[in-house]
């Protein structure tokens, strides 16, 4: 297990984090400048966090108080670098090897790395000799060769095409499950975050923002920074006028109400940020009555990601003429979907948004 809470300032940049990460991966995900690698290099040792503790399974690995920070070596941290950082003058059997010096089995352990990585016909080859992807393998299979404690990942998948990818994710969910090893992956690509990781950590400009399971963050994320981050196109601001066990209702934008699932964080009366993903917008063509159910008229349409992104304002439930204003939607429907019911450019049509797929965002105090 790894725990810590850092400081470091850079000039007016202040990295200000507390984070903990069993045997799981947790993906740093954040815009650039924000601290994902620093905190991979405070971790190993490249850089001196200015106070702070480190704790890498009990031991620690630096404590400003206490005035320890291990030597890099002595740190036992396997750290994969966005260009490989393999010796281009050793083989590939020598780059595994190097960290296994004091190691009596190292010819037992060099044969199964080799092995499990698919390196056996490429232990003679040279780094310039192999794929981008064979060079990845390659280097985390020294680390593993070194007993690595933790493995640390700065955005090792940007060199290496689509089809690749997939494979060298799947290989390193596999690493982190069969040694129970905690790994720190930072990338700023969602849907390899989503893919690989167990939990995700959002950070701004030196902060954590939230983390949560990866699907939770993704489908319900509880900060208002962290919906804008990750593309949610629906965010209006609320506050909540009631609540139930069951649902919440909050006035939007100060013209209406609609029903909401409830969300911990708030009291009755609080300001809040009310989301919804395109996806989840519903558009109803029978005159069953739904919740949240209301009219939109047709502003534009056009394809994103294989989908029709549809933009609507927003009419007043109880009054089609009256247009709210500031209350402009996003929905996205399949193609099909958007054939089979004619929906067209500059029309009314009835949408309603489910209950339990609106969430509330808070917005973090600075």
């Amino acid at each position: 297990m790894l725990s810590l809470s850092l400081q470091k300032r850079f000039g007016t940049f202040f990295f200000d984090v507390t984070i903990e990460v069993e045997n799981e991966i947790l993906v740093l995900l954040a815009p650039s400048g924000a601290g994902k690698s620093l905190i991979l290099n405070m971790i190993s040792g490249i850089i001196t966090p200015d106070s702070g503790r480190i704790m890498l399974n009990g031991v620690e690995l630096y404590n400003s108080r206490k005035n320890i920070s291990l030597p890099i070596r002595k740190r036992s941290i396997g750290y994969i670098f966005q260009d490989y950082a393999l010796f281009p003058n050793k083989t590939v059997q020598e780059n595994i090897a190097f960290g296994m010096q004091d190691n009596n089995n190292a010819n037992t352990n060099l044969s199964q790395l080799l092995k499990r990585f698919d390196l056996e016909d490429k232990r003679n080859a040279y780094p310039h000799q192999l794929s981008g992807g064979q060079m990845q393998r390659v280097a985390i299979a020294r680390a593993l060769a070194a007993k690595s404690r933790i493995m640390l990942f700065d955005e090792p998948l940007s060199a290496v095409d689509v089809q690749l990818r997939e494979s060298l994710l799947n290989e390193i969910s596999e690493i982190s499950k069969l040694y129970s090893l905690p790994v720190l992956y930072v990338t700023h690509n969602f849907r390899e975050a989503e893919q690989i990781g167990d939990r995700i950590a959002i950070m701004n400009e030196g902060k954590l923002i939230e983390a949560a399971e990866t699907g939770k963050i993704f489908r319900k994320p509880s900060q208002l920074f962290t919906a804008q981050f990750l593309g949610v196109k629906n965010i209006f601001p609320c506050h909540i006028e009631s609540r139930s066990q069951k649902s919440w209702k909050v006035r939007i934008l100060d013209s209406f109400s609609l029903d909401c699932s409830p969300a911990e964080g708030f009291e009755e009366a609080d300001s809040a940020w009310l989301c919804v993903h395109p996806k989840d917008v519903r558009l109803i063509v029978t005159k069953e009555d739904r919740p949240n159910m209301f009219p939109v008229y047709v502003e534009d349409m056009k394809i994103v990601d294989r989908v029709f992104r549809v933009t609507m304002q927003v009419f007043h439930p109880e009054d089609k003429e009256k247009p709210v204003p500031n209350f402009k939607l996003y929905m996205d429907i399949e193609e099909l979907t958007c054939r089979k019911y004619k929906l067209t450019l500059h029309e009314f049509v009835n949408i309603s948004l489910k209950p339990d797929r609106l969430f509330l965002c808070s917005q973090a105090k600075s």
